[in-house]
């Protein structure tokens, strides 16, 4: 190895350990929700904080982990309600921001007080009812319930009864033709057993339905088909160090039995199902993007796209991307995955303008400039904000299905971290950047 080329694997070091400063974890992507109020605004949940657009993805606003409370290598669960408010679940309790960031209050409601709120679901039919689900431990078990909402996330109650202390609960779903219908998954027991509750009445009363977990890790709810509560979908964590990856299962008789629909090599951190119900989208880092009709399922590849999240909206086919082999941080498909409009850059960010008495504009002024100086965004950063398509030469194996362009400031790659990618690709690490949450 030359003395030049340890020159800059030690500057690549040196940049990449100021990421390590703020969380510890590289620059991505992992969550996207649109608002159901508007169609414009997209929050996305990253490593270094919430990103927002409210035009589209013409542009895009940071705010820090700070001033929603919470950090370090946690990714809280996220949903915006049709009220606009923003949810956002913490390890003692829910948080709201009703000024689109500027401004997080802790939820004073007794049911989500002082709990590990872990997933969010808002009825789509209903967008102002949304439900929040909390495992949290204690000395006999686990509390978990599931709360309610009805105007919008202002105000909370608990939904049903507890459920039993041996379930430690991890996602929620709601089937939207049945809105009584609501489905948790989990595990419990020892040795670990995977596990279902559904119930048909409000949570009034639980079924309990075993999942196999073919020894995997724990199911996570992936969706309900929006026209049938009977069919659902289940992404089982593969257990890593046995060489195990992520799988995709469906039920379609209420998840009492069980068909497996996918295998991934490692993560599968996307899955989405289209608004019909027709069509289904997944995959991850190592896998790229699959597509599958779910009448006839045959999943077939249909982008390099390592997606670290997918989101299926009535603009298209959301996926949060690898930078640097992927051409974005946030994508847009408008050909159900197979092309990508890059719409976010880790280099075309800029801080959320909020007044200096919010909980936005006190504490993230101080937290910007290492934001800044290690995703590599530009002093004037905002100014340019067009991260739209440009004319460019039809997608393929060489830009991952990506049709899409660099603001003109913004077409280098960070230095720090291009060398730092190039150090793991040249070190062949073989250890997996596994998010701490799945998305559903």
């Amino acid at each position: 190895m030359t003395r030049k080329l340890l020159a800059l694997i030690a500057v690549a070091i040196t940049s990449w350990t100021g990421v390590a400063a703020a969380n510890g974890r590289f620059p991505f992507a992992n969550h996207l929700v649109v608002d159901p109020s508007d169609d414009k605004h997209l929050v996305v949940r990253t490593t270094y904080g919430i990103v927002q657009s409210f035009d589209a993805g013409a542009s895009w606003k940071w705010l820090c982990e700070q001033s929603v409370g919470y950090g370090g290598a946690f990714d809280p669960a996220i949903a915006v309600t049709g009220t606009g408010r923003g949810l956002v679940g913490l390890f003692d309790g829910l948080t709201t921001t009703t000024d689109r960031g500027c401004t997080y209050v802790l939820a004073k409601d007794a049911v989500v007080t002082k709990q590990f709120m872990i997933d969010f679901v808002v009825q789509p039919t209903t967008p102002t009812r949304a439900l929040a689900l909390t495992s949290t431990g204690s000395a006999d078990g686990f509390h978990v319930v599931v709360a309610e909402s009805n105007d919008g996330g202002g105000t909370w109650a608990q939904l049903g009864v507890d459920l039993p202390k041996d379930f430690n609960s991890e996602t929620l779903e709601i089937a939207a033709s049945r809105p009584d219908r609501i489905y948790l998954s989990g595990v419990f027991g020892e040795p670990r057993q995977g596990v279902i509750e559904k119930t048909d009445d409000g949570g009034k009363t639980w079924e309990r339905l075993a999942f196999d977990l073919k020894g995997g890790l724990a199911p996570y709810l992936a969706a309900v088909d929006p026209k049938d509560p009977d069919v659902v979908y289940v992404r089982l964590d593969g257990n890593a160090t046995e060489g195990q990856g992520d799988s995709l299962w469906v039920s379609r008789d209420g998840a009492k039995t069980w068909a497996q629909l996918g295998q991934a090599k490692a993560d599968m951190l996307g899955f989405a199902l289209s608004p019909d119900g027709s069509k289904i989208a997944f995959g991850g880092p190592s896998d790229g993007i699959w597509l599958t009709s779910t009448v006839t399922p045959s999943p077939t590849k249909v982008s390099s796209v390592g997606a670290r999240c997918l989101t299926w909206s009535a603009a298209g086919l959301y996926a949060c991307g690898n930078e640097y082999p992927d051409g974005f941080t946030v994508g847009l498909s408008k050909d159900e995955g197979k092309t990508f409009q890059a719409l976010n850059h880790l280099a075309v960010l800029s801080p959320l303008q909020c007044a200096s008495t919010t909980t936005t504009g006190e504490l993230c002024g101080k937290e910007w400039p290492k934001v800044q100086a290690t995703i590599g965004v530009d002093d004037d950063a905002g100014v340019t904000t067009d991260a739209g398509p440009a004319p460019t030469p039809a997608a393929d194996s060489d830009n991952h299905g990506c049709t899409c362009t660099h603001g003109a400031k913004n077409t280098a790659i960070p230095t720090g971290l291009a060398l730092a990618s190039a150090l793991l690709a040249l070190t062949r690490k073989r250890k997996k950047l596994r998010e701490d949450s799945r998305q559903h």
